[in-house]
């Protein structure tokens, strides 16, 4: 019999209708194929809504088939008639009823699995933790020699070009970066779209974004089909997301000022991770085709949303989502992305408060070398990992890849001339996407690698102390940041080398650095006073009377949320907390 998630953990199936996504036995059996989605057209309740699922054709209902991957690939490249040679893996958006869903069930010959989506999340902030201001951005952006810098309005951008021990800083406004910022790079980000006409300051009339042509915007088929503004952030769930992860890659708050970025436009449907997966499919699509007239292209895959189990169920690991019908299509469809060179970067998911691992598809698949998905985890500027974030740490077997700033960050939204500070995993990945684009222009890894090779090695990379580091020393997990590599001979190519080294000032509500500060003479004491917001799922349990019924807990989407203020006491840099209250 297939797989399938329509049985509760209780062992009861519920009798309502309900939408699936089917997976054929054979993508090769075209005729079977056919016949499988006529028949299934007579059982579903809207035949409208079927969308297909297409796979590349080395991505077979059993696994990775290298020989036929090897038709179709050379060296790293791929031959771009792989797009009209596309195979049916099933259909997404399949509403059944209960009859219907046992009629596919028992199908065995044509059906292999059919299963209840995922839950969707994107890593927005929590609630109350973003605010809109206008602003009068005036760029003032100073070049010398090979490194150019960013003066003002960039207080998170320079813990990335912050060298260790950070002490040298001028300003913590200043950014320094390599001039070549990305230039030539694709940055692919999947989600809802990017409002590229935006206006950073609407009195003065300036676009945020550089000028994006809509060819170079790549949409789904089920998006196109909408008619909707490529052009648009086009989400409702989370208004101008897509828009504010997208102001970290370019622009005035991004890392790498000269990438290009390539918006993927998918349709926002609840819970269908099907359309994430066609819009990295066509994303590969566009960086082949770029391939033809660019052939040592760069480009970087980046993505702020995931897919957990539903809140009563057991959440995922990594066994169990190589087991899941989802997790296998996005292990094969990322495999196709890591053989074209192309790392992928994902936020690691920001219900940290109640679920510390990271447990969502694809994020939880990460497994190494052996699945070099890169996972960042978001951390406040001063190196202390934010507490919402998912994931153990940056240590020796973790799931999580890399940390950058991710609390009090400053975005661009989708509204004209609004700008404020955010937090988020969501805009920590984008953060480190635009370093590894950096990197790229002039690739320290090993320019004779192809394929998933390089992947490996930028991922590597990234955790070496060639481009991060530990801001922060003695936390309970490692947190290692991300850093682009700006040194000392930078910030002096630059102009903003501090003469003196910065200490912290005793009654400042700004955090110790982890550097060797200048030791006191004599003892004293410092206060520092700390608020951090903890979320925690809104749930009820029913129990019913009955001795043996058992009890069912269903979960909200929205959160409780609590404040706690800490305050702790340095004597002498050693820090050790005085009290803790909760309110």
């Amino acid at each position: 019999m297939p797989s399938n998630t329509h049985i509760k953990s209780d062992g009861k199936r519920d009798g309502e209708t309900k939408t699936y996504r089917v997976f054929v036995t054979d993508t090769f059996n075209d005729n079977q194929i056919s016949a499988t989605q006529t028949w299934l057209e007579g059982l579903v309740k809207d035949k409208t809504k079927m969308r297909v699922v297409e796979v590349f054709p080395w991505e077979k209902a059993g696994g990775w088939d290298e020989d036929e991957f090897n038709k179709w690939s050379n060296d790293g490249k791929y031959n771009s008639d792989v797009f009209n040679n596309m195979k049916v893996d099933g259909w997404s958006l399949v509403l059944l009823d209960s009859a219907g869903y046992e009629e596919v069930s028992k199908k065995t010959g044509w059906v292999r699995a059919i299963k209840e989506p995922l839950r969707q999340e994107i890593m927005g902030p929590v609630p109350g933790a973003e605010s809109n201001r206008i602003e009068d951005l005036e760029p003032r952006k100073f070049s010398w020699g090979d490194w150019e810098a960013q003066e003002g309005d960039a207080t998170i951008l320079s813990q990335i070009s912050c060298y260790k021990p950070c002490d040298h800083i001028e300003s913590e406004n200043d950014y320094v970066y390599e001039k070549r910022a990305g230039e030539g790079v694709l940055v692919y980000l999947v989600e809802y779209g990017v409002q590229v006409d935006v206006k950073w300051d609407k009195d003065k009339n300036i676009k945020y974004f550089p000028d994006i042509d809509s060819n170079e915007i790549v949409q789904t088929e089920p998006f196109t089909k909408t008619g909707k503004d490529p052009r648009l952030d086009q989400g409702t769930k989370n208004k101008g997301h897509t828009t504010r992860v997208a102001s970290q890659i370019v622009g005035k708050y991004g890392a790498a000022k000269k990438v290009t970025l390539v918006p993927v436009q998918v349709v926002e449907k609840d819970n269908d991770q099907e359309e994430p997966l066609r819009g990295f499919r066509e994303a590969l699509k566009h960086y082949i085709e770029k391939q033809k007239t660019s052939p040592n292209i760069k480009a970087v895959f980046v993505m702020a949303m995931g897919w957990s189990a539903a809140a009563q169920e057991p959440q995922l690991t990594r066994e169990t989502a190589e087991q899941d019908e989802d997790g296998k299509s996005w292990m094969k469809l990322l495999k196709s992305v890591w053989n074209a060179g192309i790392p992928v970067v994902l936020a690691s998911g920001n219900d940290g408060s109640v679920r510390k691992d990271i447990d969502m598809i694809p994020q939880v698949l990460e497994k190494g070398d052996d699945f070099p998905i890169i996972n960042v985890g978001a951390a406040e500027y001063w190196g202390k990992a934010w507490s919402s974030t998912q994931g153990q740490g940056t240590g020796e077997n973790s799931q999580l890849t890399i940390y950058a700033v991710g609390v009090d960050v400053l975005v661009q939204n989708n509204v004209n001339g609004v700008h404020g500070p955010t937090e988020g995993t969501s805009f920590a990945a984008p953060a480190v996407a635009g370093v590894i684009a950096l990197h790229s222009v002039y690739e320290p890894w090993d320019k004779g690698m192809k394929k998933e090779a390089r992947v490996k090695a930028i991922r590597n990379f990234i955790r070496s102390p060639e481009s991060s580091w530990t801001v922060l020393e003695n936390q309970p997990l490692d947190v290692n940041m991300i850093w682009n590599g700006a040194d000392e001979d930078a910030y002096k190519q630059v102009g903003l080398l501090a003469n003196t080294q910065s200490t912290a000032t005793t009654g400042s509500s700004q955090q110790p650095t982890a550097t060797a500060a200048p030791q006191p003479q004599s003892d004293g004491k410092s206060l520092i006073i700390g608020l951090e917001q903890i979320g925690s799922p809104r749930c009820t349990s029913i129990c019913p009377p009955l001795a043996n019924a058992g009890c069912s807990t269903t979960c909200d989407a929205q959160h409780d949320y609590e404040n706690r203020l800490f305050f702790y006491s340095l004597n002498n840099h050693v820090e050790e907390v005085v009290s803790l209250c909760t309110s």
